[in-house]
């Protein structure tokens, strides 16, 4: 098993490989939903299956999710329900400013759930690379994005519904 950082960095790693060759498919809605569906599956392939099978651990979406399996937003085990979640945390010694709003970043314990890497432009995030930052959620939907270097991946379990 590795670990969950390495097989993120792994993910982004594949991003930065393959994200050019996204482009030679006709930009279209089913484009979008082609890029969604191939992130997913490989989150799922990589992140997820770092977890031995008999831990049960099944990730909340990468993003958007897929959109290949009806009202699942997984590839793989469409039926299975997300039970944990990646969070970031600062990094020991780090501050979190926001590089949309350019305010400081205020973490709870846990830290934030991570949403998908992006790249920053003008005060604003898109999903394109250098994939050098994190989308993350604060608790009321607001997005932030920070710095890559200044965060690291933990895994929550997620509460009972």
């Amino acid at each position: 098993m590795i670990s969950l950082e390495k097989a993120i960095i792994a993910f982004r790693t594949l991003l930065l490989q393959f994200w050019g060759e996204l482009s030679l498919y006709p930009s279209s809605d089913d484009n979008e939903v082609f890029v969604q569906n191939w992130l997913q599956a490989n989150w799922e392939l990589l992140v997820e299956s770092a977890f031995p099978a008999e831990q049960g651990v099944f990730l909340e979406v990468y993003g958007d999710g897929a959109d290949c399996n009806g009202e699942s937003s997984r590839v793989l085990y469409p039926d299975k329900l997300p039970n944990y979640s990646v969070y970031c945390q600062l990094k020991e010694n780090e501050v979190g400013i926001d590089r949309i709003s350019n305010e400081e970043v205020v973490f709870s314990e846990k830290g934030m759930p991570f949403d998908r890497f992006v790249a920053i432009e003008k005060g604003w995030y898109f999903e394109r690379p250098p994939f050098d930052h994190v989308l993350l959620t604060v608790d009321g939907g607001t997005e932030v994005a920070l710095n890559l270097k200044l965060v690291k991946f933990v895994l929550v379990e997620n509460e009972a519904s």
